[in-house]
């Protein structure tokens, strides 16, 4: 088995989309965001893990561009919530919605950026088994729901 691959955080500023978000534009905490797909997949897979989280596994390539799924504040980026995820970006879309991206090789946002839907967040790497994956979960209240009933029906799809 492999060790999940080291992930380099860029201290550089994130990108400034036209649609940056700010602080008073987050939409109130009982509005569903409007979810695209992080990354365009060749493998999807619905996964739940013993410590409460559940998600997606989204097969891929190695570098490839993950994506926020929408506007909102980058709430943590870094190494230090779960070894087993790699490199986790999240992103706080309302009071009440978060997504995560776990599994990168390389974070180009930093915390309390504010980010735009479809701006690059990281760089897919590798799940420590040898696959290149994003684990991808959407939280209501601090709790896993199924991404599939918030993204777009066809797959790769934007918002």
């Amino acid at each position: 088995m492999l060790a999940p691959a080291t992930a380099k955080v860029s201290n550089a500023p994130a990108a400034v989309g036209a649609e940056r978000a700010r602080a008073s534009e987050l939409p109130d905490a009982d509005s569903v965001p409007r979810f695209g797909w992080p990354v365009v997949p060749l493998q999807t897979q619905w996964v739940q893990k013993p410590a409460g989280g559940a998600g997606l596994l989204l097969t891929g390539t190695l570098g490839q561009s993950v994506k926020a799924a929408a506007a909102g504040r980058v709430v943590y980026a870094g190494m230090g919530l779960a070894r087993s995820y790699g490199a986790v970006v999240i992103v706080k879309h309302s009071d009440s919605w978060l997504s995560a991206y776990g599994y990168n090789q390389q974070i180009s946002v930093k915390e309390n950026d504010w980010v735009s839907a479809n701006q690059v967040l990281a760089r897919m790497g590798d799940n420590g088994q040898g696959r290149a994956q994003l684990y991808f979960e959407i939280r209501h209240h601090g709790k896993p729901v199924n991404p599939m009933d918030y993204l777009p029906s066809a797959v790769g799809a934007s918002h």
